[in-house]
């Protein structure tokens, strides 16, 4: 299958910063694709025009608002793993529904996973030691019964995390799903497959 567009929406602490910096770039260049990722420098209209759209989708769906209509352009490959809403295990589901609302059931979506030890615990480093006061993980992994919106602090609802449900959240929504390991991403051969190369 040639696609025509992708949208990889994460998971963050999966290597996206390394493949949006110095992969993606390069591919979409051997491709004839346009690239829209976090960590891309382009200042061209059509970029910074997509950005925008991301950046206000991502706001609607973190306030419970309403997701507009999204074009992603043919021959376009965009990385934005903000919205997998990977900080936020609550609104993963949420936000494949509103992704799916915005970009339509035909765009290919990929999702990068991690093994989940590892995941958490380079979240963790991420929210609680690199962004926030240093706290403890008992006090930042929560279960559903000490898990509030209104607690202060940053947190994470444990309970509510799961690989399978977040895929399922997309496969029941979306025509193609591409889940990829990050113990796998080095050999690049996923993206081979994808854009059949």
């Amino acid at each position: 299958m040639k696609i025509k567009k992708l949208l990889h929406i994460g998971f963050g602490k999966t290597g996206t910063s390394k493949f949006q910096k110095d992969v993606f770039p390069e591919l979409c260049k051997k491709i004839d694709f346009l690239y829209v990722g976090d960590e891309e420098k382009s200042f061209s209209k059509e970029v910074l025009n997509i950005k925008h759209n991301l950046t206000n989708h991502v706001f609607k769906v973190m306030l419970g608002k309403q997701a507009g209509k999204i074009t992603i352009p043919d021959n376009c490959f965009i990385s934005w793993e903000e919205l997998s809403s990977y900080r936020d295990a609550n609104l993963i589901d949420e936000f494949a529904q509103k992704n799916c609302e915005a970009f339509g059931k035909d765009t290919p979506i990929l999702l990068t996973i991690r093994e989940p030890r590892e995941w958490l615990s380079s979240v963790y480093l991420q929210l609680c030691m690199h962004e926030t006061p240093l706290q403890q993980p008992e006090h930042f992994f929560l279960s559903d019964n000490h898990y509030s919106e209104r607690l202060p602090n940053v947190k994470f609802n444990i309970s509510k995390f799961s690989y399978k449900n977040t895929i399922k959240s997309y496969t029941d929504r979306f025509e193609n799903v591409f889940v990829v390991k990050y113990e796998s991403l080095n050999s690049l051969e996923f993206l081979k497959k994808i854009f059949d190369l």
